[in-house]
């Protein structure tokens, strides 16, 4: 098929992704991103009580004494952090993000701006700011789907995750993942098969401390064909907590999620809740029952997911949500070239979507 028809990637906005210089607002936020114990939270409450961050004369921020809940002390640390003479730790750090982010000739985007993905204010705690490496624009990936799966997958399940990776990939979906092993990095890959195909990776670390490190290359070829995406300062290390997080932004970047092989206490099974929670569908493999890998995408089956034995399974649900992406049929196509044929095709690349 033309990959035109279900996204029309040819005529998006191609500005940006160029421009590195961050926004004051956004430089304002990364400066009190670096004062230990400040989360989302209580950056939204700043910006409520105090409006555009870049405007306020720190001395403000120090004379506050209450901000719903933040801290005294931290007050002062963020005053110090906004002022243009920070101590020198504070200074160090702010240093340091921005050498790490030139290095990845990484971009900001912060919530409220143009580049930032709209499907992420649906979120019970949208990231402020995301660091993005690679060639990001949203208005380039309006439908996507994520694909993912356990660390430590069987043939079976990486056979089923590339392929359909590349089937979908091959129609003009975005495929979004974690760039974790196992099933992440091979919907990843397979993504990148089909001639202009992209995929997002959401990492659990910061661009500058890329997990796992046996991923570099795949990284490099995902950032020239799609883009990586971090809600983490960039010298932030991989932790525990940081992956169940970031699990919530995969979710929402796609209109469902596909879990293959998901053990019991697997954190795609994370990733389908966090799909639950902000309205998308939950599609999940059938597995070998007898298998350990199995247990937690059965489960989801038997819970309401939707089972997949093929791409068609995914497109036939989607398929409302995708029409409101596609651009009209050429002046002279006739009424039998709509997406209404889709069951009916074999091949991905022949749909006439």
């Amino acid at each position: 098929m033309d990959r035109q028809r279900i996204n029309d990637r040819g005529s998006a906005d191609r500005r940006s992704a160029s421009s590195r210089s961050p926004s004051a607002e956004a430089a304002a936020i990364l400066r009190i991103m670096t004062v230990p114990g400040i989360g989302w939270a209580a950056i939204r409450r700043l910006r409520r009580c105090l409006g555009p961050l870049d405007r306020v004369p720190p001395a403000a921020v120090a004379q506050l004494r209450v901000v719903e809940g933040i801290p005294g002390r931290l007050l002062v640390d963020i005053a110090d952090a906004l002022s243009a003479t920070p101590c020198s730790a504070t200074a160090e750090r702010l240093a340091t993000e921005y050498r790490l982010l030139e290095a990845h000739s990484a971009s900001i985007v912060l919530r409220g701006e143009r580049r930032y993905p709209p499907s992420l204010q649906e979120l019970y705690d949208p990231p402020e700011l995301l660091f993005a490496q690679g060639d990001y624009e949203p208005a380039r990936d309006p439908i996507a789907v994520a694909i993912v799966g356990t660390r430590w997958p069987t043939a079976y399940g990486r056979l089923v995750a590339g392929k359909l990776a590349a089937e979908l990939s091959a129609l003009g979906i975005t495929i979004v993942s974690g760039l974790a092993r196992g099933i992440d990095a091979e919907a990843h890959s397979a993504a990148l098969r089909p001639k202009g195909g992209r995929t997002i990776a959401v990492l659990g670390s910061g661009l500058g401390k890329l997990y796992p490190t046996e991923h570099a290359e795949l990284a490099e070829r995902i950032s020239e064909n799609g883009a990586i995406l971090s809600e983490l300062l960039p010298s932030t290390p991989p932790r525990p907590g940081h992956f169940p997080r970031r699990n919530r932004i995969i979710a929402a970047l796609g209109l469902g999620v596909v879990v293959v092989e998901a053990p019991e206490r697997s954190g795609a099974l994370i990733t389908a809740r966090e799909a639950i929670d902000v309205g998308r569908d939950v599609f999940a493999i059938p597995g070998n029952v007898t298998s350990r890998n199995s247990i937690g995408s059965n489960r989801l089956i038997k819970d309401g997911a939707y089972l997949v034995e093929d791409f068609r399974d995914i497109i036939s649900v989607l398929e409302p949500r995708i029409r409101r992406f596609t651009p009209p049929a050429p002046r002279g196509s006739r009424p039998g070239d709509a997406p209404d044929q889709i069951a009916d095709s074999g091949d991905p690349r022949s749909l006439p979507i």
